[in-house]
């Protein structure tokens, strides 16, 4: 991340490295997913301001990476994470709020869990615990779903 408000992605060896632009702030974090798409590549998913930035490799070669804002926070969001072994992002606000993204695309739960604000969240190395703080030291431990949809 620069301090112009872009993203600089340089695969090894192999210049030029390609240069992602139009954030509309600071960007906060960074999560790379672990599972590759279709394309060979990781999704790249960046929290700047109220919004998060999925950037996906094109499959055509000469195409370059292509965004998305995913938008649903009402206020900053301060944590992002990629479910380990999915492309299953959670993401964490200023609003109290964490959602679940499927696929790093579509909405796919969201929760009020900490009335001040949450400030962070991980993913335990299995992927089936979300454990995130709050901004009045709360701590919070999700356990997914044993139907796999969403948490408990």
């Amino acid at each position: 991340g620069n301090l112009d408000r872009t993203l600089t992605v340089a695969e090894w060896g192999s210049p030029p490295p390609w240069l992602m632009q139009g954030f509309p702030g600071q960007v906060r974090q960074i999560s790379w997913s672990m599972p590759t798409t279709d394309s060979g590549s990781p999704l790249i998913a960046a929290a700047c301001a109220e919004g998060i930035t999925v950037w996906e490799r094109s499959q055509k070669s000469t195409a370059g990476w292509q965004s998305r804002v995913l938008q649903h926070h009402r206020d900053r969001v301060n944590g992002i994470a990629f479910q380990p072994h999915t492309l299953t992002l959670a993401s964490a606000g200023q609003d109290g709020r964490i959602a679940l993204w499927r696929n790093g695309r579509q909405l796919d739960q969201s929760q009020k869990v900490f009335g001040a604000g949450v400030s962070c969240l991980l993913w335990s190395p299995d992927g089936t615990r979300l454990l995130a703080g709050g901004n009045a030291g709360e701590v919070g431990l999700w356990r997914l779903s044993r139907r796999g949809q969403g948490f408990s």
